[in-house]
């Protein structure tokens, strides 16, 4: 499927609140271990300007989650992956239905924590009284299945749900509302 086409499909999605597979409604709750928020305050001056590149590449924003007191900066996709996927490999949840390949002869160190072993600074209802300026994100990945990531994504301020079913998929329904509120 071309890109435009992806694009006009997660627009109709997010026109009917649904996403893969359904479920759409307003569901302001973070409802999982690892959930996060990502609080958009601002797009860079090149992110409107980003065409193919993608708008997520220049912003200013702080993913919360409740096994840190303070926020993380993100300004390109990859901070906010990054740190979502050390969260995961933090308190081992949800677990990977794959591990990462390695050439090097160094082993990898997994987790052997529990989200319940691991120490939780916020609640859920303080990571909900996060918000971002521009936009407001709560992801909650449910699973890591195939190498990538299924779960859930509310967009606050409009009070849509949609499901994703890959990383790109979120990263795209991400940006896919960042544009409709830079224009």
């Amino acid at each position: 499927m071309e890109s435009k086409e992806i694009n006009r499909e997660i627009n109709k999605e997010i026109d009917k609140g649904e996403g893969s597979g359904g479920g759409g409604g307003s569901q302001a709750y973070i409802g999982t271990p690892v959930g996060v928020v990502l609080c958009v305050d601002a797009l860079g001056s090149d992110a409107a300007s980003a065409g193919k590149a993608g708008i997520l590449n220049d912003i200013d924003a702080l993913l919360w989650h409740g096994y840190s007191k303070d926020p993380i900066k993100v300004n390109v996709p990859e901070h906010m992956l990054r740190a979502m996927e050390d969260l995961f490999e933090l308190i081992n949840y949800p677990r990977a239905t794959t591990t990462q390949r390695s050439f090097s002869q160094e082993t990898p160190i997994y987790s052997q924590g529990t989200p319940s072993s691991v120490e939780r600074y916020l609640e859920d209802f303080e990571l909900l009284d996060k918000r971002g300026k521009l936009a407001t994100f709560i992801i909650r990945v449910q699973q890591r299945q195939n190498s990538n990531w299924q779960g859930r994504i509310t967009w606050v301020e409009k009070g849509r749900t949609l499901r994703f079913i890959t990383i790109m998929e979120m990263v795209r329904l991400i940006e896919t509302a960042l544009k409709s509120c830079s224009e």
